[in-house]
């Protein structure tokens, strides 16, 4: 895992990230290759807790809070025809991506795994 990856990475960050702004993406986007290149392998290839230490890197490098971000997607109604909403949570999940859904524990907080399921019930 890089240097730097840590539960305190998102507490210096700033706050949720704006939803539906493609600069915000493209942000995100640059952080993600920049905080990938530090690490020793792809980040699909961490373990799920390691990938969300990642990801909350990203958001963090990027200048946003991944937690924060996730809350306010699932309080603002995601959005399932709206791709910019479609496209941040594709990374907020990547720590879970293929995981089945009784793992989400082992891997977020409990207010974090409300989000992601009231997000998840969005989606369908």
């Amino acid at each position: 895992v890089a240097a730097g990856c840590s539960d305190q990475g998102a507490a210096n960050s700033g706050g949720a990230a704006p939803l539906g702004q493609q600069a915000v993406l493209e942000k995100l986007a640059e952080s993600y290759v920049t905080v990938s290149e530090q690490l020793p392998s792809s980040p699909n290839m961490l373990s799920p807790t390691s990938k969300k230490m990642f990801v909350e890197q990203v958001f963090s490098h990027a200048g946003y809070d991944y937690s924060l971000t996730l809350q306010a997607l699932a309080d603002a109604s995601f959005d399932p025809s709206n791709q910019s909403h479609k496209d941040l949570v594709e990374l907020l999940f990547l720590p879970h991506t293929g995981k089945a859904p009784a793992a989400l524990s082992d891997i977020y907080s409990a207010s974090e795994v409300i989000a992601i399921e009231k997000i998840t019930a969005l989606r369908k």
